[in-house]
């Protein structure tokens, strides 16, 4: 019986050292976006990560950020970018790329995103998807979508980027009234993103 406790005991211990840190998992990607096989080595990363969605919100809330600007940068370089969005019901971001590849994970509720595609110079629709946590994707540099929580009751989810992304030069905006690109600025973005908290 003395050795069952002494094991559960040490179960726990592990399970606590083992629990999610933004601080662990931002080392553990910064390793791994060494590899040549960065996006899939990160992907697999987060996928573990959205196994403790009440860890990351914990670790999220612990902060403070998110609840005062809706995001929380956890990482910021020149090739590694790092941060969790909440995505509040009704939040609509401004078509945008990411000028690099994006690995995004949702771990909580459910991501509305409309994407689209250039045709002839113009941006133009190409179809809706939602994706509901747990779901990590891995997204192309060439994408073009815009966030669009319309029909969701909310989400939880982590936003990874092999560039600075934040002010990038090399990113692209467009106008989500118009759809006719405009220059790209993080300011700017978040002034055309419907729902999102004012700037602290």
């Amino acid at each position: 019986m003395g050795g069952f406790f002494v094991a559960a005991a040490a179960r726990r211990r592990i399970m606590r050292r083992m629990a999610f840190t933004i601080e662990r998992f931002v080392e553990d990607c910064r390793a791994a976006r060494a590899r040549a096989d960065w996006a899939p080595a990160v992907a697999g990363l987060l996928g573990a990560a959205l196994l403790e969605p009440g860890a990351i919100d914990a670790e999220v809330a612990s902060r403070g950020a998110s609840a005062r600007k809706g995001f929380d940068v956890w990482l910021r370089s020149d090739d590694l970018t790092i941060y969790q969005v909440e995505g509040r019901r009704g939040l609509i971001s401004p078509p945008h790329d990411h000028a690099g590849v994006a690995v995004v994970g949702v771990y909580r509720g459910a991501e509305g995103y409309q994407n689209y595609r250039l045709a002839d110079g113009r941006l133009a629709p190409a179809g809706r998807i939602t994706v509901t946590a747990p779901a990590v994707s891995v997204l192309p540099p060439d994408l073009i979508h815009a966030l669009d929580n319309s029909d969701s009751a909310g989400s939880g989810s982590i936003h990874i980027y092999d560039n600075a992304h934040f002010d990038l030069a090399e990113r692209r905006l467009w106008n989500p009234d118009t759809l006719a690109e405009a220059p790209y600025s993080t300011a700017q973005q978040f002034k055309w993103t419907k729902g999102a908290r004012p700037a602290a």
